[in-house]
């Protein structure tokens, strides 16, 4: 088979695997996994929260993958199963698409949103990331109006779905 006829055979595969992503993830009503945790410091009482407050600190929180070396058998489920199917899927696409894993899921959650909202979610993404930015250049007084920002954009950001 030559290479430009394979083409056509890839993209089916991949556009398959994401339709079947996308209609399990309709069936069991689930959102996508929080990988983003918000460290909140309330007065003096410290709280872990996948929803953003005044002055969070983000942190990426990456879950466990199963066990694999104390038996010697894996042991993983199935949610497991699938995000390493999307992990593989993701690298065998990259040349292709040049996004990693994480960028592609966000791109496959984001094509169910309005193209407005896919608007608006990348506006945040930017502002959000200039936000975090300013916020650790930021004098104790320019602090609190940045945060205030900040809260502002990740709660957007959230409702959205992006």
């Amino acid at each position: 088979m030559s290479a430009t006829r394979a083409l056509p055979t890839i993209f089916s595969i991949i556009f398959l695997g994401s339709v079947a992503t996308a209609v399990l993830a309709q069936a069991t009503k689930l959102p996508p996994p929080a990988r983003t945790v918000y460290k909140c410091v309330i007065n003096g009482k410290t709280t872990f929260s996948d929803e953003p407050c005044l002055g969070a600190e983000k942190i990426n929180v990456e879950p466990t993958r199963g066990i694999d070396k104390s038996t010697g058998t894996s042991r993983k489920g199935a949610d497991v199963h699938r995000e390493e199917f999307k992990e593989a899927i993701a690298e065998a696409v990259k040349p292709l698409t040049g996004m990693n894993a994480r960028e592609l899921d966000a791109t496959h959650r984001r094509l169910m949103l309005e193209p407005a909202a896919r608007l608006e979610c990348a506006q945040l993404d930017r502002h959000i990331a200039g936000g975090e930015s300013d916020e650790r250049a930021a004098t104790q007084t320019q602090r609190s109006a940045v945060q205030q920002q900040l809260l502002i954009d990740r709660q957007r950001h959230r409702k959205l779905g992006c």
